[in-house]
């Protein structure tokens, strides 16, 4: 059973009881609740009635849910009562190191990569070229998502290049562990040299010649062209169709 499917079958138990006079959702006259939260959005994960007003707490159990009125019958001198002020009550959910920010993030400021619409060299590079067409050249793309290739290996400098020779690109995997730049991506990192030092906790994979090929291995190597991306967007003041940046030969 998946978490949504437990916490669904969860808020139905609780709040069908609720609903139906003969479970008994609150406790008998004398049985007060521990704790009682009121005014606020309470959110059951029930479809037909996915939110309540308050919520009555007994012995670490969630013991009924409904309106305030419902749940002031279970209000004595011992309970403690939080008064929510319109605030939001949800289910516990057990995170399971989903980076649920970094995610909107990648959403709103990323080209989005994922698979299956990129699964290859050519479904990437159709991606990177569309997120080119309209952004001035010098101008940084960066894409996350990506993760495996029918060609079985992760793109190199200039198979990107193939397709955004005149913006410096950065793509990341989605796992952030991993990513690829294109030659002048390289360029502006200062990477475009066999004398380029591998970092601390991280590597450049390289050609026949030393000089990085553009696959970044974990984040210390990645480090370089974010760090010029984030500073050519922070101390740029001239309008973005001003770049007078060119083609680097690969």
């Amino acid at each position: 059973m998946d978490r949504r499917t437990f916490l669904k079958r969860t808020g139905v138990a609780v709040t069908g009881a609720l609903l139906n006079p003969a479970a008994r959702p609150f406790a008998p006259v004398g049985d007060s609740a521990d704790l009682v939260l009121k005014n606020g959005v309470v959110v059951t994960m029930d479809d037909k009635l996915p939110l309540a007003e308050a919520l009555a707490v007994r012995g670490g159990r969630i013991v009924a849910v409904g309106t305030n009125q419902q749940i002031a019958g279970a209000i004595a001198t011992n309970t403690r009562v939080i008064d929510l002020a319109g605030k939001c009550v949800s289910p516990g959910l057990i995170d399971a190191h989903s980076h649920a920010a970094p995610f909107g993030h990648m959403q709103l400021k990323f080209v989005l990569l994922r698979p299956p619409k990129v699964h290859s060299f050519a479904t990437l590079n159709a991606e990177l070229a569309k997120a080119a067409k309209d952004k001035p050249a010098g101008e940084w793309i960066v894409g996350r998502g990506f993760d495996t290739f029918k060609e079985g290996r992760f793109p190199r400098r200039r198979e990107l290049d193939e397709a955004v020779p005149n913006h410096p690109v950065l793509i990341i995997h989605w796992g952030g562990q991993y990513g690829v730049a294109n030659t002048l991506a390289l360029k502006k990192a200062n990477l475009l040299s066999a004398n380029a030092q591998d970092p601390y906790g991280g590597k450049f994979l390289r050609d026949k010649s030393g000089v990085p090929d553009g696959v970044l291995i974990h984040y210390p190597a990645s480090t370089p062209c974010t760090s010029r991306r984030s500073a050519s967007r922070s101390s740029s003041s001239a309008p973005s169709g001003a770049s007078n940046s060119s083609p680097v030969a690969a």
